[in-house]
């Protein structure tokens, strides 16, 4: 199985606001951080305006980001994105089951 990572400028920006907030890194660890993830990662222009995530909207960015990326799978511990199981035919899997998936 060939694997991407696909990310946008909302994913980014979420994933820092994250790492600010429960990692003890500093400003130059998230920097770096944040540019190897990008550096390893496919930048998906989001084009897509869906919403689907009445609970948090803000999850719909990783939704659209999946979407006009064209991924199969997206890996989360967000159980706002888990419970919707599958969104136009890509996966929503826990981090476990997509580390099974990869063996």
């Amino acid at each position: 199985m060939k694997t991407f990572t696909f990310l946008s400028t909302g994913i980014v920006k979420g994933f820092e606001d994250v790492v600010s907030r429960k990692f003890k890194l500093s400003k130059t660890q998230q920097e770096a951080l944040t540019k190897f993830l990008i550096r390893i990662s496919n930048v998906v222009k989001v084009k897509s305006q869906l919403k689907v995530v009445e609970d948090d909207p803000s999850d719909d960015m990783i939704l659209r980001t999946a979407y006009d990326g064209e991924a199969d799978y997206i890996f989360s511990g967000d159980n706002h994105l888990l419970t919707i199981k599958e969104f136009k035919g890509i996966k929503i899997v826990t981090v476990s089951e997509m580390l099974k998936l990869l063996k």
